[in-house]
């Protein structure tokens, strides 16, 4: 588990490099598009994250927003609290 929640976040390289992150929470932080999250389709074992609060997700409805995530970051099986 990794809470970078509150944290001012733009973007999200350097986390793909941990092979056995499975949870991640990035909650209110200033991820604008979804290029600032695709470094996150390389790690494997994430299966969890969390988006809520972030510009990324405000500017979509939300099943666009949750059918791109899960397209970007396919064995994510938790988005946002949700399955």
């Amino acid at each position: 588990v990794l809470d970078l929640s509150y944290n001012n976040i733009s973007v999200v390289e350097g986390l793909e490099n941990l092979d056995s992150l499975e949870h991640l929470d990035l909650t209110e932080n200033c991820l604008r598009k979804p290029d600032d999250i695709r470094p996150l389709s390389l790690n494997a074992s994430l299966t969890s994250v969390r988006f809520v609060g972030n510009p990324v997700c405000q500017s979509r409805d939300d099943l666009r927003f949750r059918a791109l995530m899960l397209h970007l970051l396919p064995n994510v099986t938790l988005l946002n609290g949700l399955r």
